[in-house]
């Protein structure tokens, strides 16, 4: 079964090229495009991996990972934001996030974290 992979943004650009790499990479893509939607999702399905952008509108990032130590802990969390960000992504961390990767990024470089978190 291929590893299942929810992928949180407000950018439909990102979005879009995270689920098109991480499904050639062979994962089971979803898609969020806030935390309050990935909320929902998580609610009614489980996923391996959470790739979640931090700062978003409704619910961000920060919140997703709460979510996911309190409700979903086995499930791990690949944080992405802007270098200018990095108050957050520390924080990501210090609430449980898994990586923390810096926009902008590779698809080979979501790839080698969301492989790492899953190994």
């Amino acid at each position: 079964m291929k590893p299942r992979v929810l992928v949180v943004d407000d950018e439909p650009q990102i979005r879009s090229m995270l689920r098109e790499s991480l499904t050639r990479a062979g994962f089971d893509v979803s898609e969020a495009s806030d935390g309050k939607e990935a909320i929902e999702t998580l609610r009614k399905n489980s996923f391996d991996v959470v790739v979640a952008d931090i700062l978003m509108p409704e619910k961000d990032g920060l919140e997703v990972i709460m979510y996911l130590q309190r409700e979903s802990p086995l499930t791990k969390c690949v944080a992405i934001s802007a270098p200018s960000n990095r108050v957050f992504l520390q924080s990501a961390q210090l609430l449980g996030a898994t990586r923390v990767v810096e926009k902008p990024f590779t698809a080979a470089e979501i790839e080698a974290a969301v492989r790492a978190v899953l190994s």
